[in-house]
């Protein structure tokens, strides 16, 4: 299928917060809560501060190389871990959960963004290396989130029996989420078939969910260098370890976050709320929060407990036991990684926003904060249907009400109503100026007789609006039925929908269209489309 692309702002989708539209908008009051707005300029100045040691690179790279054995060999990756050895590379970050079958296209389009990011990057600032990466947040346990799917008009869960870190579960129970999946793509088709290889050998129940996130991504991915890490490991936490056990003796993180939330909150929706200890407590199949009472560090729902010795000594020999939540997480991903830009959706901004001065207390320098590039797709058929109405792409984005007062406004008939209405009131104003040479007190009779004329007309109008809107019934009937295909349960499709529905509607090669597409710097919604 042929395609082209054209960009709706934000502000005009009726989809993102406000605090969102803002910060794209670069609105000023913004500024104290983040290090600058995305631009190649604040890029340069972030090379400038982003410092990062060789033995946290050596740790890094050795930790990916470990966790990519037993992965197909990609060459674009290999150079890629190979350049990130070398001082002046950087990385271009984003992060998710490891959802089951990569979950709604929102996994995709965060991925190839970072991508087309880097690759932008590296055409402009060429003294430098930028290698894309995406941060698994295996340690997560929200299974809802992680174990939905929805495929089609299907929506599956994920129903396991496990607990703890989702990313170590196994694979296994997921046997009708596959033959649903097999039943939805074309196995004809090579591309699909090939999709659908990928998952039988991921999700194959022998592999943890973090394992099959890692082959699925480099798989879609690995042929454009894409870096792939779990951070789930006790190298890494052990360069960690000394903001866990800070955080777990001294509690600096809520009383910081609580201040810039004060800030931000006089004009914005809080996000995301810090406890007392942002830190769970990871072992086996355990990730229970972690509170301090009196002298005693006591696991949540379990017998364990610490003081404060046995806890040091506890961060001292198993850092990878301490799992740092949303407030906390972000810190971790950017002291282990030599990043310069983050990019996430409209919810993670948010949150991070939140979180500029803990990075200022612990000396790590914020990242850049990049919106991820958002897509509506248009088949041919629903292209045909939008054509048939005669409406503007940005109308897909207003409610069937909007569609319909607009058309109401626009409606011949109503601006003729209005116009004679306009001349009566021309004859009103007449009529009071002759009674007003007769007499004032006429002049008030005949005020009483317009408002009861007016009263009269306004019924006229209503029933006029009434008559029209009964009239209009099928196109506003279309609009609504279009609206449901291209935004199902009120949602952009990339809140609900998964990558084998872009296959469904017709798309060949979707990630290649993805990533010629995607802008590194665009901040507008992307609306794909067939070429007319």
């Amino acid at each position: 299928m042929n395609y082209r692309k054209i960009n709706i702002p934000i502000s005009e989708t009726n989809s993102f917060s406000k605090l969102i539209e803002d910060y794209v908008s670069k609105e000023v009051k913004l500024k104290p809560f983040i290090s600058d707005f995305p631009s190649i300029e604040s890029i340069k100045k972030q090379l400038g501060i982003k410092s990062f040691s060789d033995t946290n690179r050596k740790v890094l790279c050795d930790v990916i190389t470990k966790q990519n054995q037993g992965l197909k060999r990609m060459l674009p990756v290999d150079k890629n871990l190979d350049l990130l050895r070398q001082g002046n590379t950087f990385t271009v970050c984003t992060a998710h959960q490891p959802n089951v079958f990569t979950g709604h296209l929102y996994f995709i389009y965060k991925t190839i963004h970072v991508i087309k990011l880097c690759k932008e990057l590296n055409l402009a600032l060429p003294d430098y290396n930028f290698v894309p990466i995406f941060y698994i947040g295996s340690e997560d346990n929200d299974l809802k989130e992680i174990g939905e799917l929805n495929l089609t008009s299907n929506s599956m869960d994920w129903h396991t029996v496990q607990q703890g870190s989702c990313g170590r579960m196994l694979t296994i129970e997921m046997k009708q989420m596959m033959n649903e999946i097999c039943n939805i793509l074309n196995l004809s088709n090579v591309e699909e078939a090939a999709l659908m290889a990928l998952f039988e050998s991921a999700y194959n129940g022998v592999n943890t969910l973090s394992e099959a996130t890692r082959i699925v991504l480099n798989g879609l991915f690995g042929k454009y260098g894409l870096l792939v890490l779990d951070a789930d490991d006790i190298e890494l936490k052990t360069l960690f370890s000394s903001i866990i056990q800070d955080e777990l003796l001294n509690q600096n993180a809520i009383r910081i976050v609580n201040s810039t939330i004060q800030n931000l909150s006089t004009s914005y929706k809080v996000q995301a709320n810090p406890r007392l200890i942002n830190l769970f407590y990871l072992k086996d199949n355990i990730r229970e929060r972690i509170e301090q009472q009196n002298d005693k560090w006591k696991v949540v729902n379990t017998e364990l407990e610490f003081t404060q010795d046995t806890l040091i000594h506890e961060i001292n020999l198993y850092p990878n036991r301490f799992s740092p939540n949303v407030i906390l997480r972000p810190l971790y991903q950017e002291s282990i990684l030599p990043n310069i830009a983050f990019v996430g959706g409209g919810g993670e901004l948010s949150y991070w926003l939140q979180l500029k001065g803990l990075f200022q207390f612990y000396a790590i320098p914020f990242p850049i904060l990049f919106l991820r590039n958002s897509f509506v797709w248009i088949n041919e058929k629903t292209f045909k249907q939008v054509e048939s109405l005669n409406i503007e792409l940005k109308d897909l984005f207003r409610s069937t009400e909007e569609i319909r007062t607009l058309r109401l406004d626009k409606n011949k008939s109503l601006e003729k109503i209005h116009s004679l209405y306009y001349e009566l009131e021309n004859i009103w104003s007449s009529i009071k100026q002759e009674g007003e040479i007769i007499s004032p007190n006429l002049v008030e009779s005949i005020k009483a007789n317009e408002a009861k004329i007016k009263r009269i007309e306004h019924r006229i109008e209503q029933k006029f609006k009434s008559h029209i809107k009964r009239k209009d019934d099928d196109y506003t009937n279309k609009f609504a039925s279009i609206k449901s295909h291209l935004f199902p349960n009120g949602k952009l499709q990339e809140r609900y929908h998964n990558l084998t529905y872009l296959y469904k509607i017709g798309y060949e090669n979707p990630i290649d269209i993805l990533l010629e597409n995607a802008e590194g710097f665009g901040q507008d919604l992307i609306v794909l489309l067939p070429q007319k």
